[in-house]
C-alpha cells in the first residue's frame, strides 16, 4: 500500500471521526433541550447528587426527598404528571407540575429548584417546549388562537418573560417586548419579525375620531396599525395613524386583502434584510 493512499486514509477517518463527533455533539443538545415526563412514583434527578421521588396523594402533588414530603401543587383531581428540564442553564433540573390537564394543551406550575427546596413560579406554562437554545416557551390556547410567551433565566436563576404574542383577532397580535428597563410593544400583520402592521390603502379613507364617532377625516396611503379592538356594538375596528399624523378608527373590514398586505409586507422586510 502506498503512503499516500495510507494518508488519505487517515484523513478520511479523521474527517468521519469529527463528523460522528459533530452528530454526538447535536444530538446532546437536542436531548438537554427535551423536558422528561413523570409519573407518580418514578425517581427524579435534579442534579449530582440529588434526586427526589414524584408524590401525588391526598389532593396534592410534590416530592419526597431524604424521607421527608414535600407538597408543591394543590389538585382538583386524583392523577397528574411532572415535566422535568434544565430551565435555567446551571445544570440543576425544574419541576413542571400539570394543575389544568387539557387535550388542547395543559398548564403547568413550575418550581425553581433551589438549594433549601422548591421556588414556586408565578406564571403558567401551558403546553411549554424547551427549545436547544434554551429557552422556554409557553403557548397557551385562547379560544381559535395561541398566547405565546418566551422565557430566558436570568442571572439570579429565576425564569423571567422576555416576548409575549397576544392574539387581537384572525388577523392581528400584539407583541411586547421586555428588557432590563423597558417594555416595548408593536401591533403585528402575519409574522412577527415583518415588523409593525402596515397596509397600504390606494384610495382615500374615512376614519372616525373615537369608535362609532359621527366626526371623520380622510386619510390615504401607508396606515400603521396601532390598536385592534372588537366593539360589542361596531364590530372589529382597528385604529391607524397615517404619515401626517392623522389618527383615527374604522372597521377592518375596509382595509382590505389583509392576507396579501400581511404577504407583502413580510416580503418586503425580507428584501431590504437580505439586501
Amino acid at each position: 500500500m502506498s503512503a499516500m493512499h495510507c494518508d488519505m486514509t487517515a484523513v478520511a477517518g479523521t474527517l468521519i471521526g469529527m463528523a460522528l463527533a459533530a452528530c454526538a455533539a447535536i444530538q446532546e443538545d437536542v436531548e438537554s433541550s427535551r423536558l422528561a415526563r413523570y409519573e407518580n412514583g418514578e425517581n427524579i434527578q435534579l442534579s449530582v447528587g440529588r434526586q427526589v421521588t414524584l408524590s401525588v396523594a391526598n389532593g396534592y402533588a410534590g416530592v419526597k426527598e431524604d424521607g421527608r414530603e414535600v407538597r408543591l401543587s394543590g389538585l382538583d383531581f386524583e392523577t397528574t404528571h411532572a415535566l422535568v428540564g434544565d430551565l435555567t442553564g446551571d445544570g440543576t433540573r425544574e419541576i413542571l407540575i400539570e394543575v389544568l390537564p387539557s387535550l388542547s394543551g395543559s398548564c403547568y406550575e413550575l418550581w425553581v429548584t433551589a438549594d433549601s427546596g422548591f421556588i414556586p413560579h408565578e406564571d403558567l406554562f401551558c403546553n411549554p417546549t424547551l427549545t436547544v437554545d434554551g429557552f422556554l416557551i409557553s403557548n397557551e390556547k385562547v379560544g381559535p388562537h395561541t398566547r405565546i410567551t418566551e422565557y430566558r433565566a436570568s442571572r439570579a436563576g429565576m425564569l423571567y418573560w422576555i416576548s409575549r404574542q397576544e392574539p387581537l383577532s384572525p388577523d392581528f397580535a400584539r407583541l411586547v417586548r421586555s428588557s432590563d428597563d423597558s417594555a416595548g410593544e408593536v401591533i403585528f400583520l402575519g409574522l412577527p419579525e415583518c415588523g409593525e402592521a402596515r397596509v397600504a390603502m390606494p384610495h382615500p379613507v374615512r376614519v372616525a375620531e373615537t369608535p362609532g364617532a359621527d366626526r371623520e377625516m380622510v386619510v390615504t396611503g401607508e396606515l400603521l396599525i396601532i390598536e385592534v379592538i372588537d366593539d360589542g356594538l361596531w364590530g372589529e375596528l382597528v385604529q391607524v395613524e397615517a404619515s401626517d399624523g392623522t389618527r383615527g378608527w374604522l372597521p377592518t373590514s375596509r382595509l382590505g386583502d389583509l392576507e396579501a398586505a400581511a404577504k407583502k409586507q413580510c416580503e418586503s422586510v425580507r428584501s431590504a434584510t437580505s439586501g
